[in-house]
């Protein structure tokens, strides 16, 4: 009797598996040195469990044991970048440096932070180390001396940027600047020469804001990717509206630009081979134009596959590029599985890879025309949008409403903007097509406000966890990966959806907090939440980017919500906006002198109570917070049950008396950018927060990360 063939369950991609094995290795990896050996030891149990079982298949055995190839490469490459990692560290000290400025400058409030690139470090005891370094000024003199190319040479304190705090900090990792330096003086420039890279941005940057004043910064953040002079409002109606990613280079500009050549090369019918020599060293010096951004170079690489697909296979598969360009990128740089713009950016493919290939199909067999043409639009933006659930109400908390549709509007217009921008760099020919991007930026932009403006244009949801992995599922079972038949895909589609609204369910029941004292201190950039029977109160100034922060933080149950501010003249409209629509705040309390006429308008319209607290006077009710003054404000007080923190305000070592005077009755913590002598031994039996360490036996931000604080039997637990 014939044998019939046994049935293929999946279709075989084999490099999606070596690299979610590969994946998987990183992840395990990071799990042992978080603690959770009990993950390793389940894993090594199923592994050799699977093996057993498939001792006598030849075939499957093969497969099993490239997979495990491929995460032992993954845990390879992970260990080896985490000892290299570490043996960067060093302790903070006085230091002088001598180095380069170059153009990644943010210019805040109070502060210029730059990066110095070539840099000489000499730290205290005659240790030399050459590397690139954060440099943050606050004296105006000193800001003023600040040109991209000068050589600069200065004392100051050098802190290393601990990347193993909370999780990972993506940021340090992906820029390459393991160390900050502060309290800089005796600064002094001459003369340097910027590189290519540098000389082409400011080319690009002065051509902008000469022919695109309005826009010039958006238009700047467009091309390159550089959001640092986009204004704040405008950043945030762009993230509310859904079109943020427009302003981080990721595969989109890419494309803008393989789209342009892809053009010429199907008019002239240029060979696979020959189309890749010509358009990856221009793809390479985009991205070198960029800084190489992971998102830029996952395109660059799953240009180069397509290319080569074309020449081997004269078909592309696009879930096979954009696992070849994750294992490219993850081998180079394993830590960027934990960088939101790459999740982001890989999960949008992977969406339009299985989710829009589907609806694709099923478009083209019923609909054709212009109605064929806009709901496949409309299956890529959606596409996209589901592929990112998931990580963008982790790292946001909210999903914008409207996002599809606009979308639908603005990548068209942006990537026509894109292409004049390209061609209006050229000298003379080039100023009527910037006349052109301008208008279509400013048509964007339009559209951004005004849907940020309206009521419902971001749904505030809270991190799905476990259902974003079965989102990812879904999508491969959508996208005709796995076989089911008739009645089995029903089956399985319902399965899935059940699943999926369980655990979503379950993600949306608020926890309770009980009495908790939550502390993000990072450098420009703090807030502290505190939460008590169901009372939380806020104490943040609202300038940089402490609202994601605040709305990621209150994942519980809670009842009413204060916002306390130390200098409310600096507190942004647009993140007060963004933190009063996602977690509706019922009073402000000003503990400094100062106004702020825009925010107290809006309060007014929302019937939010604006009330000025006196000096020195307890507010709140199961979480009382204070005013200190001694002639100035010198910080607030915050109290939960029996647990205390004072958030400084000061650096001035004279005023911490009288802080200390209010500060002896119960366990408390203390959260300051600069501890001296004289504190550490006022609160000697206190925990001290800094941004940047400076004594062993202080928690720095910079160090650890984050911290909760809870209290049990009379005393102050310190979480990490």
């Amino acid at each position: 009797m014939k044998r019939m063939p046994m049935r293929k369950w999946i279709n075989d991609r084999p490099i999606l598996f070596w690299t979610l094995s590969f994946i998987a290795g990183i992840l395990l990896s990071f799990c042992i040195i978080c603690g959770l050996w009990w993950i390793a030891v389940v894993f090594s149990v199923a592994l050799t469990t699977v093996f057993i079982l498939c001792r006598k298949n030849s075939k499957a055995l093969t497969k099993i044991a490239l997979l495990t190839a491929s995460f032992m490469l993954g845990t390879l490459v992970f260990w080896a970048n985490y000892v290299n990692i570490l043996s960067m560290e060093v302790e903070s000290s006085p230091c002088v440096v001598t180095g380069v400025f170059t153009d990644r400058v943010y210019d805040g409030n109070n502060y210029m932070s730059v990066v110095l690139r070539d840099c000489s470090v000499t730290l205290a005891d005659g240790t030399q180390i050459n590397v690139d370094v954060n440099v943050i000024l606050f004296d105006e003199e000193q800001i003023d001396l600040v040109a991209t190319g000068y050589k600069a040479t200065f004392y100051g304190e050098i802190s290393y940027n601990y990347i193993f705090k909370d999780g990972v900090d993506s940021y340090t990792y992906k820029n390459d600047v393991y160390y900050t330096v502060t309290s800089v003086n005796g600064l002094t420039v001459s003369q340097g020469q910027p590189t290519l890279a540098e000389k082409c941005r400011l080319y690009i940057l002065q051509t902008l804001t000469r022919y695109c004043p309005e826009t010039a910064d958006l238009s700047y953040a467009l091309i390159i990717g550089d959001k640092s002079f986009v204004d704040g409002n405008d950043m945030q109606s762009f993230r509310t509206a859904g079109i943020a990613h427009l302003l981080a280079v990721s595969g989109l500009h890419v494309g803008f630009i393989v789209g342009i050549f892809e053009f010429i090369f199907e008019k002239f019918k240029v060979h696979p081979l020959k189309r890749l020599a010509v358009s990856l060293p221009l793809l390479l010096f985009y991205a070198y134009l960029c800084g190489f951004p992971a998102s830029v170079m996952r395109a660059v690489v799953m240009a180069v596959c397509v290319q080569l697909c074309r020449f081997a296979f004269r078909k592309v598969d696009l879930l096979t590029s954009l696992s070849a360009a994750c294992i490219v990128i993850l081998s180079v740089k394993p830590l960027y599985l934990f960088d939101a713009g790459f999740l982001l950016s890989v999960s949008a493919v992977y969406g339009i890879a299985t989710f829009t290939a589907a609806t694709n199909r099923l478009i083209k067999r019923r609909f054709s025309g212009f109605t064929a043409k806009i709901l496949t639009s409309l299956s890529v933006s959606f596409g996209a949008t589901v592929g990112t659930m998931g990580w963008s109400l982790y790292f946001y908390g909210y999903l914008p409403v409207f996002g599809t549709l606009v979308n639908l509007v603005a990548i068209p217009v942006v990537s026509v903007a894109f292409i004049c921008i390209v061609a209006g760099l050229i000298p003379v020919v080039g100023q009527i097509f910037l006349f052109v991007s301008d208008k279509l930026i400013l048509f964007v932009l339009a559209v951004a406000r005004a849907v940020s403006s309206a009521s419902a244009s971001a749904l505030v949801l809270p991190s799905i966890g476990i259902a974003t992995v079965i989102i990812g599922i879904w999508l491969f079972v959508y996208g005709g990966y796995v076989n089911f038949k008739g009645k089995e895909k029903l089956t399985v589609h319902c399965l899935l959806a059940l699943i999926f609204l369980c655990s979503c369910i379950y993600s949306f029941i608020p926890k309770d907090a009980g009495t908790r004292i939550f502390i993000n201190e990072t450098y420009g950039d703090s807030c502290v939440v505190a939460v008590n029977n169901g009372e939380v109160a806020v104490i943040s100034n609202l300038q940089y980017g402490e609202t994601d922060k605040i709305v990621s933080t209150m994942n519980f149950k809670y009842e009413s919500l204060s916002l306390y501010v130390t200098d409310f003249t600096n507190v942004r409209l647009s993140a007060f906006q963004l933190l009063n629509e996602q977690r509706k705040i019922n009073s402000v309390y000003v503990l400094d002198t100062s106004g702020n006429i825009a925010v107290e308008r809006y309060c007014e319209n929302q019937s939010i109570d604006v009330v000025r607290v006196p000096k020195n006077y307890f507010s709140g009710n199961d979480v009382k917070v204070r005013s200190i003054w001694d002639g100035s404000l010198v910080g607030a007080l915050v109290v939960a049950d029996d647990m205390s923190l004072a958030v400084v305000t000061t650096d001035n070592s004279l005023l911490y008396g009288n802080l200390a005077l209010n500060l002896k009755s119960i366990p408390t913590a203390l959260m300051c950018s600069a501890p001296t002598a004289d504190m550490l031994k006022d609160f000697e039996n206190s925990y001290i927060f800094t941004t940047y360490m400076t004594d062993k036996n202080i928690y720095s931000s910079n160090r650890c990360g984050n911290f909760t604080l809870i209290q049990k039997d009379g005393k102050i637990l310190l979480k990490l």
